[in-house]
């Protein structure tokens, strides 16, 4: 009686050891639904953070945004994929940056959702904006809204300077709404400057 005790507790153990497992990690495949806490999800993969959502990404996924959020460290877009902001709200707290640096050959931020939205909130007096594009790149923003003001910056910037060259990208701006204190597209472009000539 005693042996068959324990050998039915070890084989509970062992059939609920996986499922403890596959809840804990951030890259475990989640049941979805009113218990979900993940941020975000790609295919049938969850996230605990939408950082984490871009650095597992391959050419083509789609992001899907799980519900509100916040981010406070520029998140890099290394490889080609669409954000489905998916009606939720995504907080801007980056400061003296921008929240996207694209570096892949496409971005698009799919925000056509009734209640999709990026925000930079009135407390963060130090953002630049939501995407900086750092390599030439095709930037889409296909609906959503996106609200909040820039420390003199722009919510789109294209830069082209030593170190970073995004000339040739191309912006589409597609039925979206903006509410801002300054530009929402600009581009800057740095030249060398050669010595001048001294005279006595």
């Amino acid at each position: 009686m005693r042996k068959s005790i324990l050998w039915c507790l070890a084989v509970l153990c062992m059939l609920l050891t996986p499922a403890r497992e596959g809840f804990a990690a951030s890259q475990a495949n989640c049941p979805g639904g009113a218990g979900c806490a993940h941020v975000a999800q790609t295919g049938n993969v969850h996230y605990d953070t939408l950082s984490e959502a871009f650095q597992a990404s391959a050419d083509h996924d789609e992001i899907i945004l799980l519900k509100n959020t916040s981010v406070d460290t520029p998140i890099e877009v290394r490889v080609s994929v669409t954000l489905t902001l998916n009606g939720k709200t995504l907080e801007n707290r980056v400061t003296n940056e921008r929240l996207f640096h694209v570096y892949a050959p496409s971005f698009t931020v799919d925000g056509r959702n009734a209640g999709s939205a990026m925000v930079i909130p009135a407390d963060n007096t130090g953002s630049y904006g939501f995407v900086k594009v750092c390599a030439p790149s095709t930037v889409t923003l296909d609906g959503g809204t996106y609200t909040g003001n820039t420390d003199d910056g722009a919510f789109v910037k294209i830069f082209e300077r030593t170190g970073i060259s995004a000339s040739g990208s191309t912006v589409t701006l597609n039925n979206l709404q903006a509410t801002t204190n300054n530009d929402f597209l600009t581009r800057i472009r740095c030249t060398r400057l050669r010595a001048l000539p001294r005279f006595a």
